[in-house]
């Protein structure tokens, strides 16, 4: 192209030409402007729509958080390679703030569910009063009906469930239960040995046998006070247990009030949590379709303006190829504006693969909303559950309440305490009719044995007149007489010692008795009464063997003590005779008389 036709134009009018071209770059600058500004205006719309409400549901929702945080900062990561502007700088600001609210909003409902996790927790330690008092193997059985709601809530644990039950069964004796039932066991196996001793005592008494009688008498004793002990010991039991009992009835309303109040406020919270979630779950819906609906109609408004541009760029080629045949001067220039619509058309690509990314980007981002919508509302539904849950609670305590109200503690109390006085009843009164028994039998030897002695001295005495060669003998049998009635003795101080500490513990349960208006009969009396009658039977037959024995032990102690008398009087009288004839035979003829 010859350098004169480049400079002066077409047709000599280089300024007709400058005109030209400033008018078309400036067309294809605004039409390239408005397309960027059309899609910058698009995503901070859409940013704007959807910011806050994603915020409070990220913030709301931990387990999913962190994920949607990350396709939350990917969404806004291109805003933050744009120039700062006053409206970006005052839309960050209005971020925060949403930002802020939504985490007041999250320790608020962080707070009401530690107080609803804190709950069954205070309400254990309200209950302490039957914590000890429960047992498990019963309770098992029972926890049956209420596994579900254990299932669904793992903070109710399962003492809790054991004391309710407790309270409803109305066994707050069920510690007390326990331990009675092993002094039961070892009173049955006692009160065995008792029977086997007495068995084997009225045996020996029937064949005669003092000695073997004797020893298992003093067996039923210890038998008897290890029976009165082991009572003793239960009755301490039931005791200990009356102090609880009076402690569980004048704590149990308030109890049952604290109860109530907690479930009260626990079903409060979790309505203000459900109508939470669902305003939270309707804004989130309402924003995703808004942010829907400006997709589309920004799509349509993006892609009818790329085709309006498009149309224009096609509208100037055409004017160009009209306009090429006429000015073949500005061949140059025109080869300078197919660069220029080279680049424009790649800057244009770059434009709509950005906006197919960031449709990309905000497609991921809806997909990451609609998951949070659907765990929003399977938040709603158990938290609806848990109202449900709670109702059932609160029924299920109604009912063990009722059941409690409707037993009598303190009855039952009474009457076990009255059942165990009267076993201690019974069997203090064995232990008083045999040694009472033992008593008598000793006093009786006593007596038996002082009469030996008084024979015995009477014989020393004769043997001493009448030069009786047992006297020794005599003394032995009186020293061992003597030492038996001072072991009799002491063994009858023993058992007085013993049934004086016995009486001493049966006052206060006699007492305890009398308060109780129950009907008794003192074991005195009783004992009296049966040891009254075998003295008399014991008497009637001893009297009848003791003077048999007497006359016969008189008769032959007599004889044989004359036999022996004269026996001993023959033999001097021989032996004197036998010395004087031998002095008679040894002297002289003429002496003998």
């Amino acid at each position: 192209m010859p350098k004169e036709t480049f400079i002066n134009g077409v047709d000599g009018n280089p300024i007709a030409y400058m005109c030209e071209r400033q008018t078309l770059n400036a067309n294809l600058r605004k039409a390239v402007l408005d397309v960027e500004q059309e899609a910058v205006k698009i995503t901070a719309q859409l940013a704007q729509a959807v910011a806050p409400a994603s915020k409070q549901a990220l913030d709301a929702l931990n387990p999913v958080r962190s994920a949607t945080m990350n396709e939350y900062s990917k969404i806004f990561a291109w805003q933050e390679l744009d120039a700062v502007a006053p409206s970006k700088l005052a839309e960050q600001c209005g971020l925060q703030a949403d930002l802020n609210a939504v985490k007041v909003r999250a320790a608020e409902l962080a707070s009401a569910t530690d107080a609803y996790r804190q709950a069954p927790g205070l309400l254990d330690e309200l209950m302490k009063p039957v914590a000890l008092l429960r047992r498990k193997a019963e309770i098992k059985s029972a926890l049956a009906p209420v596994s579900e709601l254990l299932l669904r809530d793992p903070t109710l644990t399962e003492d809790l469930i054991m004391q309710l039950h407790d309270i409803a069964q109305g066994d707050v004796f069920s510690f007390t239960r326990s331990e009675l039932s092993h002094k039961q066991r070892e009173l049955d196996a006692l009160r065995e040995d008792l029977t086997n001793a007495s068995s084997a005592r009225n045996d020996a008494l029937m064949a005669n046998d003092v000695r073997a009688a004797e020893t298992l008498a003093f067996r039923e004793v210890d038998i008897c006070e290890r029976i009165i002990g082991r009572i003793n010991d239960r009755v301490k039991i039931i005791y200990m247990c009356d102090s609880d009992v009076k402690e569980f009835c004048d704590k149990y309303a308030k109890t049952q009030e604290l109860a109530e109040g907690l479930l009260r406020k626990h079903e409060d919270d979790t309505k203000e949590w459900v109508l939470k979630l669902q305003q939270d779950i309707a804004r989130l819906t309402q924003a995703k379709e808004e942010t829907t609906q400006r997709d589309v109609h920004d799509e349509e408004d993006h892609e009818k303006k790329v085709e309006d541009s498009l149309v224009s760029i096609r509208s100037v080629q055409q004017q160009q190829q009209q306009n090429w045949e006429k000015i073949m001067e500005l061949l140059n220039f025109h080869h300078t504006l197919s660069t220029q619509r080279s680049r424009l058309v790649e800057e244009h690509l770059a434009l709509h693969a950005g906006e197919v990314s960031r449709q990309a980007t905000v497609g991921a981002w809806l997909a990451g909303c609609e998951d949070l919508l659907e765990q929003l509302q399977q938040s709603s539904n158990s938290a609806t559950s848990s109202l449900q849950w709670i109702g059932q609670v609160r029924s299920y305590v109604n009912h063990l309440c009722t059941q409690t109200e409707n037993k009598r503690i303190d009855e039952e109390a009474w009457q076990m305490r009255v059942q165990e006085q009267l076993d201690y009843l019974d069997a203090y009164k064995h232990f008083k009719t045999v040694v009472d028994d033992i008593q008598h039998r000793k006093d009786l030897r006593i007596i038996s044995l002082q009469r030996v002695v008084r024979n015995f001295e009477l014989q020393i005495k004769e043997a001493t007149e009448t030069l009786d060669p047992h006297t020794k003998k005599y003394e032995r049998e009186i020293s061992v007489a003597l030492e038996e009635i001072a072991s009799a003795k002491e063994t009858l101080d023993k058992l007085k010692k013993r049934v004086q500490e016995q009486h001493t513990q049966w006052k206060l349960i006699e007492e305890s008795l009398e308060e109780s208006h129950v009907d008794f009969t003192p074991p005195d009396i009783a004992a009296e009464k049966e040891l009254c009658e075998k003295k008399a039977t014991a008497l009637a037959v001893a009297r009848q063997f003791v003077n048999t024995e007497q006359e016969t032990v008189d008769k032959d102690t007599m004889r044989l003590r004359k036999l022996k008398t004269s026996n001993v009087v023959a033999i001097e009288g021989l032996q004197k005779r036998r010395a004087e004839r031998a002095e008679s035979i040894a002297a002289p003829p003429g002496d003998s008389p």
